[in-house]
């Protein structure tokens, strides 16, 4: 009891979310010689496995929330005893987020976004253990990820088994990013969107500073934005090699799966 009451009025952890591919793992990287934040990505037990169950396991709401706590609070503790702000880059939370703000009222999540165009030809070629010997989706992926069959509702749960590696990877995109939006209504002023173009790419905008001042640390302070510019071109958890080509050079069929899963939410986030 004493646990869940520190993580309800005490801890103020952020975290960074989004269907992968977007860039997580820089923050880590950015953050480790810090002295005001503990950045981690993807810390063990990254809690891929407890979203997987609370789908297909129907697990209810305190067991998924005792779960998050067991897992979480010994790190952000560490993080609160240091004076530091805890922050956990994890695209494997974008289903946990609503029992985050649960178990933590005064969390705070950034969500990254990605133009589906750059996010599928990044993901198609993405191994999860990085030896080109399984794929993200694939048949022999090591982790049985979330499917439209996991989804009550979801208009192609009855197709999913059909669908090639890319039509998976297309709706996981939609429905990943769906879930961004209709969080970010939800969450309001305790979550910020941001592009990964606008960030990793664009060097002259205001992102960097958003996000900065989000997590707490002044934008104003120049020596910091000339690290973060620095660091932002060693690019991190690059795809080994690609395995298609660019949107432009994709057959009709792969065009037409594209517009069939990302349209409506692709212009929701403002991808043409």
């Amino acid at each position: 009891m004493l646990k869940q009451l520190i993580c309800k009025f005490v801890f103020e952890p952020v975290f960074i979310i989004s269907t992968g591919r977007t860039g997580t793992m820089f923050f880590e990287s950015f953050f480790e010689d810090d002295q005001k934040i503990d950045a981690y990505h993807e810390p063990f037990p990254d809690l891929f496995d407890l979203m997987i169950a609370k789908f297909r396991s129907n697990l209810d709401e305190k067991h998924v929330r005792k779960q998050i706590v067991g897992n979480r609070f010994t790190r952000i503790f560490s993080a609160w005893k240091k004076r530091k702000i805890y922050l956990e880059s994890n695209p494997n939370l974008l289903f946990l987020v609503s029992d985050l703000k649960g178990v933590f009222p005064k969390a705070r999540f950034i969500f990254l976004t990605r133009d589906p165009k750059t996010y599928l030809t990044s993901a198609y070629s993405k191994s999860p253990n990085n030896t080109d010997t399984m794929f993200f989706y694939g048949e022999n992926d090591h982790r049985k990820r979330i499917t439209a069959k996991d989804f009550t509702t979801d208009i192609y749960k009855k197709e999913w088994d059909s669908f090639s590696r890319f039509e998976k990877i297309a709706w996981y995109w939609d429905k990943g990013n769906r879930e961004i939006i209709s969080q970010t209504k939800r969450l309001e002023k305790s979550c910020i969107m941001i592009k990964f173009e606008d960030f990793f790419i664009k060097k002259d905008n205001i992102e960097i500073s958003r996000f900065l001042d989000f997590i707490g640390i002044k934008s104003d302070n120049k020596t910091f934005h000339e690290v973060l510019l620095k660091r932002l071109d060693a690019k991190k958890n690059p795809s080994r090699k690609r395995l298609i080509n660019n949107f432009e050079k994709w057959p009709d069929d792969m065009k037409r799966i594209f517009e069939k899963h990302t349209k409506n939410t692709r212009e929701k986030l403002g991808y043409i």
